[in-house]
């Protein structure tokens, strides 16, 4: 037994918990059990209170920065917010943040969406072999006579990926969707 427990007085302890000085052991007992069910409680309560506060925490920090977290990782980041705040908000401040889209082309007026569209009927491709680039390469100079490639082909080519790339670029569809539309833009040399 330490010092300590020797100065506790048990008439001291039966008045503090409202008893008799002279209440039996059993009340002594009834009355401390019912205390600490009553700050297990409290306690329970509080971690609870602690909890949701956390969560709506974690829930703002989200916000902040939602225009840094990828779609669907919102469970993954509350998680680490909750985890470890401190490390989180260091790796959240130095997600980049995506460049805002670039305003659609002025001719782009409203479109339905894809799925609304009726598909297209597929293109029909010419019957052409195909050639070996490397194997025809040096036939392929405009002085040489037996070049079929029309003049101004090779120039059209390039502005047709050019102007794919910004079309790709400015409004984020599909490499293959703006190569047609660019080959439409761009006229055919004659």
């Amino acid at each position: 037994m330490s010092e300590e427990d020797a100065t506790i007085d048990p008439k001291d302890v039966r008045s503090q918990l409202g008893l008799a000085a002279d209440a039996p052991d059993a009340d002594v007992i009834v009355e401390l059990l019912k205390l600490i069910a009553q700050l297990t409680a409290q306690v329970e309560t509080l971690t609870g209170q602690a909890a949701q506060s956390e969560k709506e925490l974690a829930n703002r920090i989200l916000e902040r920065y939602a225009d840094r977290i990828p779609a669907g990782t919102e469970p993954f980041w509350a998680e680490q917010i909750l985890a470890n705040r401190e490390a989180a908000l260091v790796v959240l401040e130095k997600l980049p943040v995506p460049a805002a889209p670039s305003d659609p082309p002025p001719d782009a007026g409203a479109r339905p969406p894809d799925s609304a569209r009726p598909p297209s009927p597929p293109v029909p491709r010419p019957s052409v072999p195909l050639r070996n680039r490397i194997a025809t390469a040096p036939d392929a100079r405009p002085d040489n006579p037996g070049d079929t490639t029309p003049p101004g082909a090779d120039a059209r080519a390039v502005a047709i990926r050019n102007r794919a790339h910004e079309i790709k670029a400015r409004e984020g569809v599909p490499f293959l969707v703006a190569f047609s539309r660019a080959e439409r833009e761009i006229p055919e040399a004659r």
